[in-house]
């Protein structure tokens, strides 16, 4: 049994000729084109001249992409170029307030011209931004901050110990706590030995 497809007339708005089209593709589409050919020629009826919004260089937009961008450019190049200026920082759709968590944790504040950020995002983790304002320099690549009491976000100066990558160990981590407890008991004696 051959199965019959139904066909109805339809009229190409390019170049205005009556063709036959299948029934179920005519509700698909608002417009109808003959051929691939007067569907190009449809789209270029309508070009426009643009000037690229990064180098300004003249181009030559068709009717599709002059609804859909709002920013037209000459090429990749020159978009990426403009993403990386005009949406970074406070511009960019997904800013959350320049303070992130990562996936372990650590808090992360934007910080594009500091000399150690993230070359791609522009982002240093706080505990670092913490103890480089307590020692009034930049820590090094070699430098470490250790939490004292473990908790990757607790950024308090009270709770960040400065240990290096060859020293940071448990008997670094063991000493800094004792230091740490060293330092609360004192604290404690003298609020506790003040008369009232």
């Amino acid at each position: 049994m051959v199965k019959t497809i139904k066909r109805s007339n339809c009229r190409c708005i390019s170049c205005g000729r009556y063709f036959r089209k299948e029934a179920n593709h005519k509700n698909k589409s608002k417009n109808d084109f003959c051929s691939v050919a007067c569907y190009r020629l449809y789209q270029r009826k309508d070009m426009k001249e643009f000037n690229c919004d990064f180098c300004g260089k003249s181009i030559i937009v068709d009717r599709i992409n002059q609804r859909k961008q709002e920013h037209h450019f000459c090429n990749c190049d020159c978009w990426g170029k403009w993403q990386s200026i005009n949406k970074c920082g406070e511009n960019h759709p997904t800013w959350k307030g320049g303070r992130s968590i990562t996936a372990y944790g650590y808090v992360e504040i934007y910080s594009p011209k500091h000399p150690n950020c993230t070359k791609h995002r522009g982002y240093v983790r706080e505990h670092r931004l913490v103890m480089e304002k307590h020692l009034g320099r930049y820590l090094t690549k070699d430098e470490l901050v250790h939490h004292l009491n473990g908790i990757k976000d607790d950024n308090r100066i009270e709770n960040l110990g400065l240990v290096t990558k060859h020293t940071h160990e448990k008997k670094t981590v063991i000493k800094l706590y004792k230091e740490r407890i060293i330092s609360l008991e004192s604290m404690l004696s003298n609020i506790y030995s003040c008369p009232n």
